[in-house]
């Protein structure tokens, strides 16, 4: 199965991405595989080994804390296995924000310009 993230690129087209990572499942192969990994600061892999976790959140408090804002982009097939509402959200003071579901993928955001 194929996810499309022709929503997903929409989403971002407008937005300057540069200064922000991504931490993502399924999305992040695409950019790379667009030639458009430079869209973002850095690319974080949220792997299935890393969403399979006891604590599914860890990644993304590691990642959150150590980069002072960012994207979020969960394909709908592993979203149901992290232990993250599809609404805003705190983990660790680190505030996220819920932008809803755009294709195949829910994205969220912390210390996004609509904050």
């Amino acid at each position: 199965m194929h996810l499309s993230s022709k929503e997903v690129d929409l989403f971002f087209q407008n937005k300057d991405t540069k200064d922000f990572i991504l931490l993502s499942t399924v999305y992040q192969g695409d950019l790379i595989w667009q030639n458009k990994a430079d869209n973002f600061k850095t690319i974080f892999n949220y792997s299935k080994k890393n969403l399979l976790n006891e604590n599914s959140t860890e990644r993304l408090e590691s990642v959150a804390k150590e980069n002072d804002k960012g994207w979020l982009v969960l394909d709908a097939a592993r979203v149901m296995l992290v232990d993250i509402p599809k609404d805003n959200f705190t983990i660790s003071d680190i505030h996220f924000e819920f932008f809803g579901k755009y294709g195949d993928h829910y994205i969220w955001g912390w210390n996004t310009d609509s904050d």
